[in-house]
């Protein structure tokens, strides 16, 4: 990627290249550093690595999750908006890699239940409203959309993932938060 990367800069430098043609140079060197993104993400997921602990940035993970689901979004037509309030911080440490594929399990489960319900409704809004509100205890994502999430992700990877940072899934209305466990 590094390679592909200086190629795009060498090329660039061309000072008689048409905007066009520049235009896609820009695009593909996006392109490089997206892919440099997702490479990274599964990396974290080395045998050595997933236990690393770190402190995290939400906007990051939620970032690096949206970045993920953005070919499933275009295969099937569906769009995914979200905006984050912060209340208070969330402090966690853990790895981002694990974070970053919680996120992407649960929005890509949403993106699915969002599909689902267009069919059932005979609706074909085919987006996906959230509101992610951050607080010191934990993240809310509230569905814009008026009904109940029928049921949580249950993927055994899902829980196991949340499970290495003693976390968990708790079901509100309109949507679920994600929360410390509380051993008490």
């Amino acid at each position: 990627l590094g390679g592909i990367s200086a190629a795009l800069d060498v090329l660039m430098l061309d000072d008689e290249l048409e905007a066009e043609t520049q235009d896609s140079l820009m695009r593909m060197k996006e392109t490089v550093k997206r892919c440099k993104g997702l490479v990274l993400t599964f990396l974290g997921f080395s045998r050595k690595e997933i236990y690393d602990a770190g402190d995290i940035d939400w906007n990051i993970i939620l970032d690096q999750a949206y970045d993920l689901l953005k070919f499933r979004m275009v295969e099937s037509h569906l769009k995914l908006n979200y905006t984050k309030k912060i209340t208070s911080k969330f402090h966690v440490k853990a790895n981002s890699s694990v974070l970053t594929m919680v996120f992407y399990l649960i929005l890509n489960e949403l993106l699915t239940m969002t599909s689902h319900l267009d069919l059932v409704e005979s609706q074909d809004t085919r987006q996906l409203n959230l509101e992610i509100r951050e607080t010191s205890s934990g993240l809310t994502v509230q569905c814009e959309r008026d009904t109940d999430i029928p049921q949580l992700p249950q993927e055994k990877l899902l829980k196991h993932l949340l499970q290495i940072y003693n976390m968990d899934l708790k079901a509100q209305s309109n949507g679920f938060s994600v929360i410390m466990k509380d051993f008490s």
